[in-house]
């Protein structure tokens, strides 16, 4: 993993640093000929929702059943951004600026013709007005990037022959298109009627003055940013580095792609979502390999993930079957539980943990269709919020569904669906057919989450929802 590669940890502690707060939460350092403590006191005693287990401060009470928003809030609340730094400006795209952006000159630095044609002075032009027309004799050449001829103020009279993109000499009102022209014999030109509005200069500083602030903390540069970087004349910018995030893919049954089955395997498709998600978003993932289901090894999958990453997500275990053993590899590996389910259909179990050095785990369901409203409406504001993005609340729309739900749910649920128009305007949400949780191909084809509140009667066709695009980054 990067983060590990440089020896640096959550926020700015290092590889070591954050291995000895992990073995402090876990009992190291205890008092001599004091007995070591058990990973199941350990586990009482960082695990607040377990008998026994009482949180020192009562801040630190998790939600139970929380509702998304409110999991989200109180997660991020503990999120900053992590550091920064200066990368070349053709590797800034996608990136999140870690500064505001001061313009370090007026854009644009000087008076620029904004069309092919003639630069003139206002007083030449007054004969137009009676219906007379005007010539003026040609007295250089302006092109972008270097002058030819007529270089002082413009004699009375005069006209210079300019191209878009030069520099507009002062003494020069306006520029006339060339099509508003007629070049004459002998070289002057002809206008035989007003120019009208508007002057075809912009002035410096039209864009923007300088010390105007183009872009605040917390963009993230795209192409149209990356081009007024360039344009206020910055080969470098000063960016967010990329949070890393580990996706731990929990499951006996679990096989990398490529890999033969086998009669009883299924092939990983949640830890590759995940790791392409984190991508998208700007993030760098960290996929490991398949974690078996023992509680052990999965604690010191987590554990070894925290040490380097700045966000983990486990992919499986979470429910409460006798192989689900997420939950306990969590407080082995010394995690204090944060959100102990949340209010969602699929992903119910959703959880969340933060580790000894303050490393956020994300403990999603294995069920692709949970796991993947997981990644939506838990892993992505905060991977956005540790990647110093100013939008990094999920954006909600609204909409009306097109076909009606008639199974009713305790929960909000968070249909796939896709996204059409209503000859109003209006967004169309369909269910996507076939979206059985277990399925991945129909979420394939989906654009959109739909959230349907929750009810005993479903929700009927026209029902207005709020809806998250997929593709969003």
């Amino acid at each position: 993993m990067e983060r590990g590669a440089r020896g640096e940890g959550w926020g700015g502690q290092s590889v070591a640093e954050r291995r000895a707060r992990q073995k402090e939460a876990l009992g190291a350092g205890r008092a001599a000929g004091e007995p070591e403590e058990s990973a199941a006191e350990a586990a009482s005693r960082d695990c607040p929702h377990e008998l026994g287990g009482e949180p020192a401060d009562a801040a630190e009470l998790p939600l139970k059943l929380a509702e998304v928003a409110d999991a989200v809030l109180l997660l991020a609340d503990g999120l900053a951004p992590i550091g920064m730094e200066r990368v070349p400006l053709a590797d800034a795209g996608g990136r999140v600026l870690g500064e505001a952006l001061l313009a370090r000159q007026p854009l644009p630095p000087f008076r620029r013709a904004a069309m092919d044609g003639y630069a003139v002075r206002e007083a030449d032009l007054a004969p137009l007005d009676k219906g007379d027309a005007v010539h003026l004799a040609v007295a250089g050449e302006r092109r972008p990037g270097r002058a030819c001829g007529q270089q002082d103020a413009p004699p009375p009279g005069s006209a210079l022959r300019i191209f878009t993109g030069a520099r507009v000499p002062e003494g020069y009102d306006r520029v006339v298109m060339q099509e508003r022209t007629r070049r004459l014999p002998g070289g002057a030109v002809e206008l035989d009627r007003p120019p009208g509005q508007p002057t075809h200069i912009a002035e410096i500083g039209e864009d923007a003055p300088a010390g105007a602030v183009l872009l605040e903390a917390g963009a993230r540069l795209r192409a149209r940013q990356v081009a007024l970087l360039a344009a206020d004349g910055r080969g470098e910018a000063q960016v967010r580095r990329r949070p890393v995030v580990a996706v731990v893919p929990v499951g006996d049954e679990l096989r990398r792609p490529g890999q033969p089955l086998g009669s009883e395997g299924i092939y990983d498709s949640n830890s590759a979502m995940l790791a392409a998600r984190v991508l998208e978003l700007g993030g760098i993932p960290a996929a490991l390999r398949p974690v078996p289901d023992d509680p052990r090894r999965l604690a010191e999958a987590i554990r070894e993930a925290a040490l380097s990453a700045d966000l983990v997500v486990t992919a499986g275990g979470v429910s409460v079957g006798d192989c689900d053993y997420a939950h306990e590899a969590a407080r082995l590996a010394g995690g204090r539980v944060r959100v102990d389910r949340m209010k969602m259909r699929p992903g119910t179990p959703t959880s969340a943990y933060r580790m000894p050095d303050g490393t956020l785990l994300a403990a999603l369901s294995g069920n692709p269709s949970a796991c993947f409203a997981g990644m939506e409406l838990l892993v992505r504001p905060l991977l956005l919020r540790l990647a110093g993005r100013a939008d990094w609340m999920p954006r909600w729309r609204t909409g009306r569904l097109a076909a009606s739900l008639s199974k009713p749910c305790p929960y909000p649920r968070y249909i796939r669906s896709a996204v059409g128009e209503a000859e109003d305007g209006m967004a169309l949400l369909l269910p996507l057919a076939g979206d059985r949780s277990g399925n991945v191909a129909a979420f394939a084809r989906a654009d959109a989450l739909a959230c349907v509140p929750a009810g005993g009667k479903g929700a009927a066709e026209g029902t207005l929802v709020r809806w998250l695009e997929l593709d969003a980054d």
